[in-house]
């Protein structure tokens, strides 16, 4: 969202304000901002909307956070999203390629558990508690501020290849290549925001 996004959030906000009965000063109305700055204003738009007519939680006035997991979905949506693009580049890629997912989340779960490299090497019956350990320490990342992760991933060639001189290939890119470029780019410091659900 950018400036010339501030009339139709104005919009958006005033239509909320209306419909439940909300009172919403200058401070509410740029914690909202603040929160949902990050995604486009159409998402948000949409996002809303999904909120309003989910029987669920259309009763009730809606919070920034519950937006936002309207666009996202939950800590464990989003664990569970990620253990799938690792699982699928384990069988795919393997872990003697070097590899940039499009979420440094990913990188940093991956980094604590010893490294890509490393996943080339775990057991098909080990597979299980090791997603069970991937989506546990995503969830964690899931809503903290900026955090620190690798650009990519390291696989066992370009480990090899780096300390014998010779050249290194580049990274493949697993998931949106257009997330993954920023990630590798050092560009994407910020873990998605999510509401933990219980």
């Amino acid at each position: 969202m950018n400036k010339s996004d501030d009339i139709k959030f104005s919009e958006i906000m005033a239509a909320m304000s209306e419909l439940y009965e909300m009172s919403i000063s200058d401070v509410v109305m740029e914690i909202w901002f603040k929160t949902l700055e990050e995604f486009p204003i159409d998402v948000i738009s949409q996002a809303v909307f999904s909120y309003m007519k989910n029987p669920d939680t259309g009763r009730y006035k809606p919070k920034p956070a519950d937006i936002v997991k309207m666009i996202k979905g939950t800590a464990s949506d989003a664990a569970s999203l990620g253990w799938t693009k690792v699982d699928k580049a384990v069988r795919m890629v393997g872990s003697y390629e070097s590899v940039v997912f499009d979420d440094n989340i990913i990188h940093k779960v991956i980094t604590d558990m010893g490294g890509w490299i490393g996943f080339g090497d775990v057991k098909e019956s080990e597979w299980p508690f090791v997603a069970k350990d991937f989506q546990n320490r995503y969830r964690i990342y899931c809503g903290q501020g900026e955090i620190e992760a690798p650009n990519k991933l390291i696989g066992s060639h370009e480990d090899y290849n780096f300390k014998q001189g010779l050249e290194v290939k580049s990274p493949v890119l697993i998931g949106d290549k257009e997330k993954a470029t920023l990630v590798l780019s050092g560009s994407s410091s910020k873990p998605l925001r999510i509401s933990h659900d219980k």
